[in-house]
């Protein structure tokens, strides 16, 4: 878990400098890696809310949903994709 968490910070660290495509893209790759991994998904959710583009997001949040986070992030999960999905007026 230790190094999908390294990697997941290493992806997230792009968003933060402002290189929303390149975050995306290594979340993309880190899902051929773990491809059933909630938090990789619901980061790769993240990631596309980040760059503005809710309506591609919106199908990782439900699957990060179906695949069952630890319970201390679904709170984040449920106030993110709430927030995407009134964004999309849903």
């Amino acid at each position: 878990m230790d190094d999908i968490q390294a990697l997941i910070d290493a992806a997230l660290k792009l968003e933060t400098e402002g290189n929303e495509q390149a975050a995306i893209d290594a979340f993309k790759a880190l899902l051929d890696q773990y491809p059933d991994h909630p938090l990789v998904v619901f980061e790769m959710a993240g990631a596309y809310d980040f760059a503005g583009r809710e309506a591609e997001a919106l199908p990782y949040y439900q699957r990060a949903l179906r695949l069952g986070l630890p319970e201390d992030q679904m709170k984040y999960l449920y106030v993110q994709m709430g927030s995407t999905q009134r964004n999309l007026g849903l």
